[in-house]
């Protein structure tokens, strides 16, 4: 049994409404939505699937997978993306919503391991919302000025060596601090939806080379201090 007919097994069982559409890339999206009216929170995942970072990702599917069950048993809300460069935008492949599932019986603990097989089997959804596209460039800045759009956002996970290669910005280049500082003001005003939001990279300083990954986080950096967000580097989540 496939892994989404394996998901809506499982819904049909504990009776959950679902609808399945067909995502960007081409994959199968399935999310359940409540009726209540509730808005929960979202939290979204953008994911590099430009050339520049392939051989990085073999353990990203798993770290989004751990987001997921975060999120879907705090009943939030989960946008899972990936970007190459601007022409192509952010192509997203998941969009999904936490449920209380008030038919699974065993009370919170019962929903709560409910939520966590859900995300497991999204995993190869996580898979292929990675794959590299072909398309040149790479553009984490209007990927993160789409996440800062979103409406009830909670938080963005960025899975990325933050090397820049778009929008006029070439950091696969050598650039100056004066330099890196006038992109970080020019971008500060189009990323002002992340203001106390908590942004954590995933995979900054696995890129080309040390000097060329320390400007990716320098940028990131300076972003962090203008736009007044909360910015968190690592090589694996949290």
């Amino acid at each position: 049994m496939g892994w989404l007919a394996c998901f809506l097994r499982v819904a049909r069982i504990h009776h959950l409404p679902c609808v399945v559409t067909v995502g960007l890339l081409g994959a199968a999206v399935a999310g359940c939505g409540g009726t209540d009216g509730h808005h929960p929170s979202t939290t979204v995942v953008l994911v590099d699937c430009s050339n520049s970072v392939n051989g990085n990702q073999s353990q990203w599917p798993a770290e989004i997978t751990t987001i997921a069950e975060e999120v879907l048993t705090s009943e939030g809300r989960l946008r899972v993306g990936c970007f190459a460069g601007t022409a192509g935008g952010v192509h997203w492949s998941t969009d999904v919503r936490g449920e209380e599932a008030p038919k699974v019986t065993g009370g919170v603990i019962a929903r709560r391991e409910y939520q966590r097989k859900w995300a497991r089997l999204m995993a190869p959804m996580f898979r292929e919302a990675m794959r590299p596209r072909g398309e040149p460039g790479t553009d984490w800045l209007n990927a993160l000025e789409s996440a800062s759009e979103t409406e009830h956002l909670a938080g963005v996970y960025v899975f990325s060596d933050l090397v820049q290669q778009d929008e006029g910005v070439e950091l696969t280049l050598p650039q100056s601090s004066s330099r890196l500082k006038s992109v970080a003001a020019e971008w500060a005003h189009r990323l002002v939806g992340l203001r106390n939001i908590t942004v954590r990279v995933i995979g900054a300083s696995q890129g080309i080379s040390n000097r060329l990954d320390r400007q990716g986080t320098e940028l990131f950096d300076d972003l962090e201090r203008r736009v007044d967000f909360e910015g968190h580097l690592s090589t694996t989540v949290p």
